[in-house]
C-alpha cells in the first residue's frame, strides 16, 4: 500500500513526476508535438491528447442524449495489435482535471510499512478477479489491474476506465498522497510482482498525467489494449529524462 513514508520524498518525487508533464507550448519530442500524427496518446509530447489520429487535436463533444453519465471519446475502436472489445461505447461518470501517476512493486510499500519492495494492497478480495495481490492484468473490464487512491473518493471495489491508456483498473489500494490532493488523483499499478531494480519506475515517470479525463464506474464496451505499459522502451524514454531512475532500488529514494 502506499503509505505516509512516500511523503518524505514528496518534494523531489514531485519534479519526478512532472518531468513528463511539459507545457504544449514547450515540446521536447520533435515529431510528437501538437498537430503530429499519432495512434495513441503515448505517441503525443507531454500532456497531449491524441484526438482524431492528431496530437492535441480538437474531440467533438460526445452525444449521450442528455442524463448524468457521459461516454469518453472513441479511442480508435479494436484496431491495431492488443486491442480487444469495444468501441468505445461504455458507461460511466466523466471526470476531468484528473492527476494520474503510477507505482509498482520497486516503490509500493512492504507489509511492515518501513520500506519498499511488495506487491501488498490494503483492499483485497474484490472485483471480478479477487486480487490477493497488486495485479497488472490485461486491463479489459473483466481482468482490471490494481490502482490506489484515496477511498472516500474512490471506494474499495470502483472500476475506473483510464481513455489514454486505454485500460480498466479496480481500486483496491490506499494512497496517502491522494488523501491530500486538493483534486482527484489516482495511482495505477504498472509491471511484475517483482523487484525490477527501478527499471519500472523510470516507466512510471513518463506515463503519468498531470491533468486528464477518466471514467468512474465504468462499465464494459470501452477499447481495451492489453499489451503492458511497462516496456523497454518506456524504461529507455523514462532513463533519457531522469537518468538515476534505474539505479533506485526498493524506492527508498529519488
Amino acid at each position: 500500500m502506499r503509505s505516509s513514508l512516500l511523503l518524505l520524498a514528496t518534494a523531489f518525487a514531485s519534479a519526478v513526476v512532472a518531468s513528463p508533464l511539459r507545457p504544449r507550448a514547450d515540446c521536447s519530442w520533435p515529431g510528437h508535438c501538437a498537430g503530429a500524427s499519432c495512434k495513441s496518446s503515448d505517441d503525443c509530447d507531454g500532456d497531449l491528447e491524441c484526438v482524431n489520429k492528431v496530437c492535441g487535436g480538437a474531440a467533438k463533444p460526445p452525444s449521450n442524449g442528455g442524463g448524468g453519465s457521459t461516454k469518453p471519446p472513441s479511442n480508435g475502436g479494436g484496431s491495431g495489435g492488443g486491442s480487444n472489445g469495444g468501441s468505445g461505447s461504455g458507461s460511466g461518470q466523466t471526470m476531468n482535471n484528473v492527476l494520474v501517476t503510477f507505482y509498482g512493486f520497486d516503490d509500493n510499500t512492504n507489509e511492515s510499512g518501513d520500506g519498499f519492495g511488495a506487491d501488498v494492497i490494503a483492499h483485497p478480495g474484490l472485483g471480478p478477479k479477487k486480487h490477493a495481490r497488486a495485479k497488472e492484468g490485461t486491463g479489459a473490464f473483466n481482468d482490471p489491474i490494481t490502482f490506489a487512491s484515496d477511498p472516500k473518493k474512490f471506494p474499495p471495489g470502483t472500476i475506473i476506465y483510464v481513455p489514454y491508456v486505454k485500460k480498466y483498473y479496480i481500486m483496491e489500494d490506499d494512497c496517502t498522497e491522494c488523501i491530500h490532493e486538493s483534486k482527484p488523483h489516482v495511482d495505477l499499478w504498472m509491471g511484475p510482482n517483482a523487484d525490477t531494480k527501478g527499471a519500472v519506475m523510470c516507466c512510471e515517470n513518463v506515463t503519468g498525467k498531470d491533468s486528464t479525463t477518466i471514467i468512474k464506474n465504468a462499465g464494459p464496451g470501452f477499447a481495451v489494449d492489453t499489451n503492458s505499459l511497462f516496456t523497454p522502451a518506456c524504461t529507455a524514454r523514462g532513463k533519457i529524462e531522469d537518468n538515476t531512475c534505474d539505479s533506485v532500488n526498493n524506492g527508498g529514494e529519488f
